[in-house]
């Protein structure tokens, strides 16, 4: 028997079981992750990051479409200002990746540039487009220039984002971005999903009740078997709180001077903040540029890459909900079935 969910515009675009999505997670979001979100009715999502090696991205779409059942949709995750330092300083490794895999969506972000939505839409009118956004103003302008969606991302989101001071909340980030969709005059209006700190079926209902169309989690899904990582680092996610999480620029200044060093793409402002675990290099540092670069300063690359190896843990605020590891494809049914039955309670609620 098909399982009750809710229908929301996002849902019934592609046919999809629930309004959820894998968050594009670099390093995480591979294709056995986004083979388990298909298996459960969500959307999948691989992360192409830089485009630094087009083979390994061919070999998670490989295991996606092994593993996933036929003809489900598939996201593909593109960190733009990322691609455009490993490239020739234009999107052609953007546009073949697309062009190769033929994915239903396509996600953007750093900084999902007017002229990048530009030239996806007019060589693939078939993929939808979706910007990642941090900011009314960003969230504004990737609306103008025509996208199908934008993923309203909180301040509470683990991993890469803007500082917490240019950063907006989950909850009103998301509920102005509806708004404005709305306001847009495009018919049909772009779609909305929220992400940052939404780990659970209530929290999916509180972005349905803000007239989102869907939800995007990541560190819920980078607590599965099936995401990519280092598995002594999630492990640390059941046995945080949400008080452990920070913003910080620490973990990328330490990132950036070792892929300097060796001439990789660097996390450059504003998107080199991370929500991550706290940890005693953070606590001393974070928010002292610096006292950070002088520490830095000190540091020679081969010691940049051991402190860096002795725990950085991406997470968002949401990890104090998250009590174990566990299969992606059970998670996301049971988020499921909490979202409905949430649904179902605030219905009650009716007099």
């Amino acid at each position: 028997m098909r399982s009750v969910s809710a229908r929301t515009r996002f849902a019934d675009a592609l046919g999809l079981r629930t309004p959820l999505m894998c968050a594009v997670m670099d390093g995480v979001s591979g294709g056995a992750l986004a083979a388990a979100a298909a298996r459960a009715g969500a959307l999948g999502s691989i992360a192409c990051a830089g485009m630094t090696d087009p083979e390994r991205i061919k070999r998670e779409v490989q295991i996606f479409r092994v593993e996933s059942p036929a003809g489900s949709p598939l996201c593909l995750g593109f960190l733009e200002d990322k691609c455009l330092q490993h490239g020739n300083g234009d999107f052609a490794p953007i546009l073949d990746a697309i062009g190769e895999h033929e994915p239903q969506f396509v996600q953007l972000y750093a900084p999902a540039s007017d002229s990048l939505i530009a030239q996806i839409r007019r060589a693939f009118p078939r993929p939808m487009v979706l910007a990642q956004i941090g900011s009314v103003a960003d969230a504004k302008r990737v609306i103008g220039a025509g996208v199908h969606g934008v993923i309203a991302v909180g301040r509470e989101a683990g991993g890469h984002g803007l500082p917490s001071k240019d950063a907006n909340g989950t909850l009103p980030l998301a509920r102005r971005v509806v708004q404005l969709a709305a306001e847009s005059g495009r018919r049909p209006a772009p779609l909305v999903l929220a992400a940052g700190g939404i780990v659970d079926g209530a929290g999916v209902a509180s972005a349905l009740a803000l007239g989102c169309d869907g939800a995007v989690l990541g560190t819920r899904l980078w607590a599965t078997h099936q995401a990519l990582g280092s598995q002594a680092r999630k492990q640390q996610l059941p046995l945080a709180e949400c008080d452990d999480v920070i913003k910080t620029e620490v973990y990328d200044a330490i990132n950036n001077k070792i892929a300097e060093a060796e001439g990789e793409p660097l996390w450059r402002a504003p998107w080199n903040n991370n929500g991550c675990l706290k940890n005693e290099t953070i606590e001393k540092y974070h928010g002292k540029e610096a006292e950070l670069a002088e520490f830095l300063a000190g540091l020679s690359v081969e010691e940049c890459k051991a402190e860096k190896a002795r725990g950085y843990t991406l997470s968002g605020e949401g990890v104090g909900s998250i009590s174990s590891l566990r299969d992606a494809e059970e998670v996301l049914v049971e988020i499921n079935e909490e979202l409905v039955a949430q649904i179902k309670r605030s219905y009650a609620l009716l007099s």
